[in-house]
């Protein structure tokens, strides 16, 4: 994942949006928020929010498959000796869970 980017965070973006839409395409977007039974704007910003979260997944789930593919086959063929560190932490989990 980039540095400075979470996945699923909610943006709150203040100010208009602004875009010209073709007078079918309007119309179109009219029809299937009254389909849904809820406002244009509701519908639109539903639509809008359901794209972007496809497009950001899509583009991490490809990025990160391969980096993690590629670190989990370094991992395997060239085990690293845990530190110190990581063992303690295992005896204070195994103790905090009384293993």
């Amino acid at each position: 994942m980039r540095a400075g980017f979470e996945v699923n965070k909610k943006v709150h973006v203040t100010g208009p949006m602004n875009m010209r839409l073709s007078p079918k395409l309007k119309q179109r977007i009219r029809t299937a928020a009254q389909l849904k039974g809820i406002s244009v704007a509701g519908f639109v910003k539903a639509v809008l929010d359901e794209a972007a979260d496809k497009a950001i997944k899509q583009h991490e789930f490809i990025e990160l498959t391969y980096r993690d593919r590629v670190a989990f086959a370094k991992a395997l063929l060239n085990p690293k000796d845990p530190s110190k560190r990581t063992i303690k932490a295992a005896k204070l989990y195994k103790q905090r869970l009384g293993l």
